[in-house]
């Protein structure tokens, strides 16, 4: 029972965050943001109460905390006022896994000193194209790589690990905070699933080549298509 509990409670909590915030995509309203709120705040607590069966808690309960964050927002209507501090909400996500994870070695192995410059290339790229927040899609690199990497680290069962780092990929990247066409939505699940599998493989190089090539091309995807 323990290492039913170890191996796919991991996996129910995902599912419902994934569940809950793609029916709040398909109809944004109070009552939808009023179920990811309750979710959240359940399944945090589970995390919370049962950290030793679950594999890379620390990274749910993070992901509990975005999705709540992001319902509170939405139940009251301040989404759009607060826009311009989601940024700013990405970039503490991204340092608070790099806190919590600082032993995990891959994780430093895919930041180089070429990643600031990149950033700020991407950046000013996205601002020259006219897109009104460029630094969230960029910075989501870094968040969807190390939540990969943190979660096919920790699972033996590939599977497993395969359908968690796509689920996660999902609460991200469906949210009502990242404006996504479809053919950019399934550009940036392709380029991610090749970084899945660079992970599985431990090819850091071409991981590492990956993330700089998708930081810099982000802009000019989401811009363009």
């Amino acid at each position: 029972m323990f290492q039913f509990q170890s191996k796919y409670v991991g996996l129910l909590v995902l599912l419902v965050l994934t569940t809950c915030t793609i029916l709040l995509r398909i109809q944004s309203s109070t009552f939808t943001y009023t179920v990811l709120a309750v979710a959240s705040i359940l399944v945090l607590n589970i995390v919370l109460v049962t950290p030793s069966r679950l594999k890379y808690c620390g990274l749910l309960a993070i992901y509990c905390g975005y999705t709540l964050f992001v319902s509170v927002l939405g139940i009251s209507n301040l989404l759009e006022v607060v826009d311009y501090l989601i940024d700013v909400i990405y970039i503490v996500l991204v340092l608070i896994v790099l806190t919590v994870y600082n032993n995990n070695t891959n994780l430093r192995e895919v930041l180089t000193v070429y990643t600031p410059p990149f950033l700020l290339i991407s950046v000013i790229l996205g601002l020259y194209m006219g897109l009104q927040y460029p630094l969230r899609y960029s910075l989501l690199v870094l968040l969807d790589t190390f939540s990969a990497i943190i979660v096919i680290s920790s699972e033996r069962n590939f599977v497993v690990g395969l359908v968690n780092s796509l689920l996660l990929f999902i609460i991200l990247y469906a949210t009502h905070i990242v404006t996504l066409n479809t053919m950019v939505f399934t550009l940036l699940l392709s380029m991610y699933v090749v970084r899945v599998v660079l992970v599985l493989y431990r090819r850091v190089i071409g991981l590492r080549a990956l993330v700089l090539l998708d930081i810099l091309l982000r802009p000019l995807l989401v811009g363009y298509l």
